[in-house]
């Protein structure tokens, strides 16, 4: 497994603002709070996934890991949940095994 480096800065010529665009659109913060636990509440929308066959998801992963608290944040005790919304439908869209492991191992 290779190791994962965030994202250039947006000011470096090789940021990409089309993957940020699309990281955006496939994890984000919900305005309202979970309500469960008045955390932050992240969605992961798969329906937002570009097809597997049309962009590198190790391409992506850094720009939508970068959306989330950082470990500094993470460490000084910052809590957040995620909801993933999945569709049978998605599922031509989703990466391989592999990628999964990786982003979640």
């Amino acid at each position: 497994m290779r190791t994962l480096l965030p994202p250039p800065p947006a000011s470096s010529p090789d940021y990409s603002y089309p993957l940020a665009s699309l990281a955006a659109r496939i994890l984000y913060v919900n305005p309202l709070p979970s309500t469960t636990s008045n955390l932050p509440l992240y969605i992961l929308s798969a329906a937002a996934l570009p097809s597997a066959r049309t962009i590198s998801f190790d391409d992506l992963l850094p720009y939508i890991l970068a959306r989330l608290p950082s470990t500094d944040d993470l460490i000084s005790g910052l809590e957040y949940e995620i909801i993933f919304f999945a569709h049978q439908e998605e599922k031509k869209k989703l990466p391989g095994w592999q990628w999964l492991v990786q982003t979640y191992g």
